[in-house]
């Protein structure tokens, strides 16, 4: 997941605003994620909770320039 010119994403009903399978090779990278207007119980998760540890050593997740912000842009979280 690749956001261009730092792409903000903001939840609007209390949801994770993103989630993304536990694979190999994830990247995930130039992105903002705001506070929205209720509180999420996460704004990013990256795998499961829950379920087995699975080894990604060969291929690992690479999280790079990713922003979490709480009163942004829209004031949200203050």
């Amino acid at each position: 997941m690749l956001g261009l010119g730092y792409a903000t994403l903001i939840p609007t009903a209390a949801n994770v605003t993103m989630s993304v399978a536990d694979v190999d090779g994830m990247q995930i990278a130039g992105l903002i994620f705001d506070a929205g207007p209720t509180n999420s119980p996460v704004l990013l998760q990256v795998g499961s909770t829950s379920g087995p540890d699975l080894d990604h050593s060969a291929d690992q997740t690479a999280i790079q320039d990713v922003t979490f912000r709480i009163g942004g842009r829209d004031g949200y979280g203050l």
